[in-house]
């Protein structure tokens, strides 16, 4: 589960503000992870999701922040990364 203090309210203002420009932007996804191993490629994917189907127009990166892991989270994160170019 994919889990976030950022309102989507929020998120949407910030981006209907950047969409008032002409030049593509790029929007960062900062998830921050605790041995959350299996829920890690379905909030990928979740977020994968929202960009393809509602913000076609948007480049993205999609960074996890882990804290110290002790389950397999870090091995799951760095095959994420080898496929999948928005995934740091």
């Amino acid at each position: 589960m994919c889990r976030s203090k950022v309102s989507v309210e929020n998120l949407f203002a910030t981006i209907e503000n950047a969409m008032a420009t002409s030049e593509r932007k790029k929007i960062s996804v900062v998830t921050p992870c605790y041995n959350e191993e299996s829920n890690l490629v379905d909030c990928r994917d979740s977020v994968r999701r929202v960009f393809a189907e509602q913000l076609p127009g948007y480049d993205y990166e999609h960074v996890f922040c882990d804290n110290r892991s002790t389950d397999d989270s870090v091995a799951v994160l760095r095959r994420m990364a080898q496929d999948d170019a928005n995934v740091r």
